[in-house]
């Protein structure tokens, strides 16, 4: 007896992180018999990953928000330029910048309000500040093109 067998649906699950699974549909066949899949099913798994990488980033900056709750510590979007400042966030990103006079180190530190860039002129590098590494600064905000704090104090901040 040779009976044929049909193979099962396939269900596509998309899973992003630990625990974030969701089932996006079954791949629709295309007319021509392939396994292309059409435009809804397609803007369904799209609209997945958009709402997963922004529930992403608010879940970082929520987090980022409780953790940095100080009374001395400001949020960058509350700054203003001239002000005084104690900023507490994440380095997303370090840049050396060779000037034309002396070298400088620009850092983007993220507070989940915004961010801002904090450079040390006459500096290449320094020990401890890498992207993902948490940080305080104490300086003057200054807002040309944007934010920015040129030569602050610093403190490394434990990883969470």
């Amino acid at each position: 007896m040779n009976a044929a067998v049909e193979p099962a649906p396939v269900t596509m699950m998309a899973c992003v992180g630990r625990g974030s699974c969701t089932d996006v549909g079954t791949p629709p066949l295309s007319a021509h018999g392939g396994g292309g899949a059409d435009a809804d099913y397609v803007g369904r798994v799209r609209t997945l990953f958009t709402g997963l990488r922004h529930s992403r980033d608010e879940a970082e900056a929520a987090e980022l928000q409780a953790e940095l709750s100080d009374d001395d510590v400001s949020t960058i979007c509350q700054c203003r330029p001239g002000e005084q400042v104690v900023l507490s966030g994440t380095v997303r990103s370090v840049t050396f910048r060779p000037r034309e006079q002396a070298p400088a180190l620009e850092v983007e530190l993220y507070d989940g309000t915004g961010c801002v860039s904090v450079v040390w002129l006459g500096r290449r590098r320094i020990p401890g500040i890498d992207p993902g590494r948490r940080m305080t600064v104490w300086g003057r905000m200054t807002c040309t093109d944007q934010p920015r704090i040129f030569n602050p104090r610093y403190r490394l901040n434990p990883a969470a």
